[in-house]
């Protein structure tokens, strides 16, 4: 299978036709189209990255007089692979010194695990989906990160959402409300909203924020504000129901797709006017001040690092290795990709908003838009 989506108007091409095992190969090929079906297609034939799924990672990498190798890591002139936490990636490189194909090694559990591995997950994923997922976090995010740095793009880690086409990027600290902000807004009935992305936001050269279609993870503490999910989350199975209202096991997600969630109220590629960072504070009222561009820059930068680290752990085990000069070492990417947030957003204006812990996201929203740091 060769299936390509769209990042940054050009092409990201996941291909699964090297997995020699059958059954793994059928179960990566429903895995991938589960978790990316919701991103933009694409036709472009210019693609930024291929990221080629394998059950044999050994067999892509070209031993020769020029590799140099330690116990969790090897290279050669173009190639870098390296192991740790369980995942083994390989990158490749083109003759310009540029990140071309990324390599990831899935394992081949027995039809049976692969089943019984939704029982034990909190996302209720099977196993071949849980591994999949791993490679979305640990693989997919910060090796493309890497080409967003050479392009002058950037991830952060942030929502964002328009308001009458302008573009809005709420990044916050891990707990401080910035899905349920977007909950917020998509249950408000009088606001022009449209969701663009959740967790992540893609922003390119120009300061436009770019669709991301990986679901949202519903909590089921969220019910509690937006009583409306219960409608959309009634299709869960007799298992996830059990475990989520009877049992309450804690920490329990529930993905659903920006389309179950948003409907029609979904857009891309709108320009980035304004930025937020959400965080909670010790006081009991919400409040909020000017924050600079370059200060929010610096704090998605290291946040960036902080969502990506166990992906950025593991190719810093190639880092070790003599002469491997073309992957970023740490510092280096997040001292680029702040460089990059802060020219993306050079003209935009950015807002300091601290609120109590646990605060009602519904009276967060009322707040910005009392205050008119949300224009609607």
């Amino acid at each position: 299978m060769n299936y390509s989506i769209n990042h940054l108007g050009k092409s990201v091409v996941f291909d699964t036709s090297r997995i020699e095992n059958v059954f793994l190969r059928e179960c990566a090929d429903k895995a991938v189209r589960r978790l990316f079906c919701h991103f933009l297609p694409s036709d472009s034939k210019e693609i930024v990255l291929t990221f080629e799924f394998t059950d044999n990672l050994s067999r892509h990498f070209r031993l020769g007089d020029d590799t140099i190798m330690s116990e969790n890591a090897k290279a050669n002139g173009n190639q870098v692979f390296m192991t740790g936490h369980g995942n083994r990636f390989g990158y490749e490189f083109d003759d310009n010194g540029r990140l071309s194909k990324v390599y990831f090694e899935l394992n081949a559990p027995s039809r049976i695990n692969n089943a019984k591995s939704k029982a034990k997950s909190r996302a209720f994923l099977s196993d071949v989906e849980s591994q999949i997922n791993s490679f979305y976090t640990r693989g997919y995010l910060n090796s493309l990160q890497q080409v967003n740095i050479t392009d002058g793009n950037s991830y952060l880690h942030a929502c964002s959402f328009s308001i009458d086409d302008e573009a809005y990027v709420v990044a916050a600290t891990p707990g401080a409300g910035k899905s349920s902000l977007l909950l917020s807004l998509r249950f408000a009935d009088d606001i022009n909203f449209k969701f663009i992305s959740d967790d992540f936001s893609a922003i390119d050269s120009h300061g436009h924020a770019h669709q991301i279609g990986r679901a949202m993870a519903m909590k089921s503490h969220q019910l509690q504000y937006f009583p409306q999910l219960e409608t959309v989350v009634g299709h869960m199975s007799r298992l996830q129901r059990l475990q989520w209202f009877l049992l309450k096991r804690q920490g329990l997600k529930y993905m659903l797709t920006p389309e179950e969630l948003f409907g029609d109220k979904i857009t891309s590629d709108k320009p980035v006017r304004h930025l937020f960072y959400l965080t909670n504070h010790g006081k009991d009222v919400i409040e909020h001040e000017p924050l600079s561009v370059g200060e929010f820059a610096r704090l998605n930068a290291n946040m960036l690092f902080s969502e990506l680290y166990l992906g950025m752990e593991i190719f810093n085990h190639a880092l070790m290795l003599p002469h491997v000069h073309l992957m970023n070492n740490i510092a280096d990417f997040i001292e680029d990709s702040r460089r990059n947030i802060e020219k993306c957003f050079a003209d935009c204006e950015c807002t300091l908003v601290k609120v109590p812990f646990r605060s009602d996201p519904r009276v967060v929203l009322e707040y910005m838009r009392k205050h008119k740091l949300i224009k609607a």
